[in-house]
């Protein structure tokens, strides 16, 4: 179901140009391919559609032919490029490019590409082309034939090239990292804080009530489009209809983070519906109030499922198409200062999760900053919801042990929720913030 094959006649065939290809797709994305290509390009041309059927019906004998020659012409130009100093080549595993490394020329792809264009009379594509990270690349194409290929290294040996720069490389190689740098340099604004959240799209858990809720209304209100979640669809229509009469825009849709069906689909219909999800709140939990050696499997399989291992399949889930999509995100997980500390009363597991949330933020911020994906956490003391209800029913008031004796109101948490998301934290990853009131010790 999350599997696409595209391939094409150009490499097996020769038919370099004809920008002819074919695809295999999931059933339920057909539809939806079709009406892309039917509005792209309407079809393939009559003349290339007999001679791409010419080619599928004819013997394999010119393929294994071709495969020889290219086998050889690989050989020669990552023996040849090799050979040249400053140059470093792979050999390609298919293909027929070549995309060897330039920078220990002195020189960048741009810069190199130019040159032996200019100098050597050899046509080549930089790096660039195929993205920024490949600035020290360029890509070489040995489609043409045997002779051509040792006449382009020839050149490009008895050219200037390798050695006009040498001695000035690593005054280049500076310049090229400042490059870098300014490219990724911003202008920011003073102060640099922002609570907009216009274009962004948000899937929040536990959304039904408490924190969930709040995050959800905070979000809106900030201009973001906003997915509810949660178990009970009645409160989650009734929410995102309040958001909706409020001006903003959000999407109900039922979600069980003990079930990975249900996380997958939840995840897929919210896309469908808004595009790419960019920030991800995961406040779903429940407690368990029971002594470690008393609680059923049943009981530990749902802490475990809901508080630990559902965050973590959701928050994959959502990383994967973002890096798919090559789009920055945020991610924030609801931990609790009852992670950091237990005093034996029961609610052993809820501790070990809360406290495991914390651990998985800052190992999938290390993993995902490469992608720009910040992850951090919250760790909330006593704050008013349906779990804490329950809690002060079982305990009575506990506030009046607490310094300023009251339990937090979820707006308490606004500025911390919006910094996380904010671009004024875009440096910040891997962390968590307590916020708890001083309730508690240190």
């Amino acid at each position: 179901d999350r599997l696409i094959v595209l391939d094409g006649w150009s490499k097996a065939y020769s038919m370099t140009g004809w920008r002819l290809g074919w695809s295999v797709w999931p059933e339920k994305l057909v539809q939806h391919v079709v009406k892309f290509c039917v509005n792209n390009h309407s079809c393939v041309n009559a003349a290339i559609q007999f001679g791409a059927i010419a080619a599928l019906d004819g013997p394999d004998d010119p393929i294994n032919f071709m495969m020889e020659k290219f086998t050889k012409r690989r050989s020669i130009i990552v023996e040849g490029l090799n050979n040249i100093k400053g140059i470093e080549c792979v050999t390609p595993g298919g293909g027929f490019y070549a995309f060897p490394k330039v920078i220990g020329t002195g020189m960048n792809g741009q810069e190199f590409a130019k040159r032996c264009l200019h100098e050597a009379g050899v046509a080549i594509v930089p790096g660039t082309a195929f993205g920024k990270k490949a600035i020290e690349h360029v890509r070489f194409s040995f489609a043409a034939s045997q002779d051509n290929i040792i006449q382009a290294i020839e050149n490009i040996k008895k050219s200037s090239l390798p050695v006009t720069l040498l001695l000035n490389c690593f005054t280049i190689r500076a310049n090229l990292f400042r490059t870098k740098r300014e490219e990724n340099e911003m202008d920011y604004a003073l102060p640099n804080i922002s609570n907009d959240l216009s274009g962004r799209v948000a899937l929040v858990t536990g959304t039904t009530s408490g924190l969930g809720r709040r995050f959800a209304e905070v979000i809106a209100a900030s201009g973001a489009k906003v997915v509810v979640t949660g178990r009970r669809i009645d409160r989650l229509e009734a929410l995102a209809k309040e958001i909706q009469d409020k001006g903003g825009v959000a999407e109900p849709i039922q979600l069980d983070m003990q079930s990975n069906d249900s996380i997958m689909n939840c995840v897929e219909k919210a896309e469908a519906s808004l595009g790419t999800i960019d920030i991800l709140v995961n406040n779903a939990g429940i407690p368990d109030a029971q002594r470690a050696h008393k609680m059923s499997l049943e009981l530990i399989d749902s802490v475990f499922d809901t508080n630990l291992r559902g965050p973590y399949v959701l928050s994959c889930e959502i990383a994967r198409r973002l890096i798919a999509s090559e789009k920055p995100g945020r991610m924030v997980n609801i931990s609790s200062v009852g992670g950091f500390s237990y005093a034996g009363n029961g609610a052993a597991l809820y501790s070990i999760t809360k406290s495991a949330i914390v651990r998985m933020t800052e190992c999938l911020a290390v993993e995902w900053a490469r992608y720009n994906i910040n992850v951090n956490a919250i760790a909330p003391g006593a704050f008013a919801s349906e779990m804490m209800d329950g809690m002060l029913e079982r305990m009575g008031d506990i506030s009046q042990h607490f310094p300023r004796k009251r339990i937090c109101d979820p707006a308490q948490m606004d500025s911390t929720l919006l910094y996380f998301l904010s671009p004024a934290s875009e440096a910040v990853t891997g962390t968590y913030i307590k916020i708890d009131d001083g309730q508690g010790g240190r």
